[in-house]
């Protein structure tokens, strides 16, 4: 299953390949938008409704994207605890890009030490990462909510 983009984390990319035509040659699939619960898949080429296809997943770039948006909670948690430095939003760059996150004001050279030095130990600790709430997670406007919990550092959607 492919991922839409949301929560500041872009779409999948894959390939679709029709099973009733096994020589056609793979679509790629780079761009998927949310439509309430459904995703929505942009295809450079027309493929009929009910058509069978297998469906491939760039792993790599999802476990890529994973790790950082699970490194910007971990972040955004380590940043609430400083003084007035909560984090407002976040975002990745495109592929190879910067990614952003958006604060009140501008860290001090020391905070961006401590900070990175307590993401660290927070790593080398090996802190449990849940995601809770899944049942009651789906909302047909919205999509999928969930909480993302950090130990005992934090509990966000």
């Amino acid at each position: 299953m492919y991922y839409c983009p949301g929560g500041g984390q872009p779409c999948d990319h894959g390939t679709l390949i029709d099973l009733s035509n096994p020589e056609s040659s793979p679509i790629q699939i780079i761009n998927i938008q949310r439509d309430g619960l459904k995703c929505i898949l942009q295809s450079p080429v027309p493929i009929p409704p009910g058509t069978k296809v297998r469906q491939t997943l760039d792993f790599e770039r999802r476990l890529d994207h994973m790790q950082q948006h699970t490194g910007q909670h971990l972040l955004s948690a380590i940043l609430d605890t400083c003084p007035e430095q909560e984090t407002m939003g976040w975002g990745m760059g495109p592929d190879g890009g910067m990614n952003y996150v958006d604060m009140k004001r501008k860290v001090t050279d020391a905070e961006v030490a401590d900070v990175q030095n307590r993401c660290n130990a927070a790593i080398r600790e090996g802190i449990t990462i849940s995601v809770l709430g899944m049942a009651e997670a789906i909302d047909a406007e919205k999509g999928v909510m969930r909480r993302i919990k950090i130990g005992e550092l934090d509990e966000n959607p």
